[in-house]
């Protein structure tokens, strides 16, 4: 491993310890529950990345934390995607966020049945064909 791969991943250790800590700090129940899924699945499905991935996926969630530790709540921070942001985003990109969706959905229903996440699914890696067309995110 190069010095500059073990830095990259002292920073992200940081980081993503400095974002679970955030979401403690700044938000509760359900909603910090699914955050701390949604980091944890980020931070380790891009574990192996290549580095042409890793410097824009770090810079992407030192904002996060950034603007996380600057608002008062979580929930501060919720915004719409706009048809602009939404035109950008790849066919990949739009079933991957498909797919969270349908992930959080699942994990929200589990949290509020049972009151945990340790057996909540994680999000396939690569998501099939969403199964709601109705509800799937679209370039319009």
């Amino acid at each position: 491993m190069s010095s500059s791969a073990v830095t990259k991943n002292t920073a992200a250790v940081k980081l993503y310890r400095d974002i679970l800590r955030l979401h403690r700090q700044k938000t509760e129940g359900v909603n910090r529950q699914v955050a701390d899924i949604f980091v944890k699945y980020e931070f380790k499905l891009h574990k192996e990345a290549k580095e042409e991935f890793v410097n824009d996926f770090l810079k992407q969630w030192t904002d996060y934390r950034n603007e996380l530790a600057e608002r008062r709540t979580l929930e501060s921070m919720a915004r719409s995607i706009s048809a602009a942001e939404i035109a950008m985003l790849s066919d990949e990109q739009l079933d991957a966020i498909d797919e969270l969706k349908r992930a959080t959905e699942k994990a929200i229903n589990h949290i509020e049945t049972d009151g945990n996440v340790t057996d909540a699914e994680e999000p396939a890696k690569h998501p099939s064909k969403p199964p709601f067309e109705s509800e799937t995110i679209s370039r319009q």
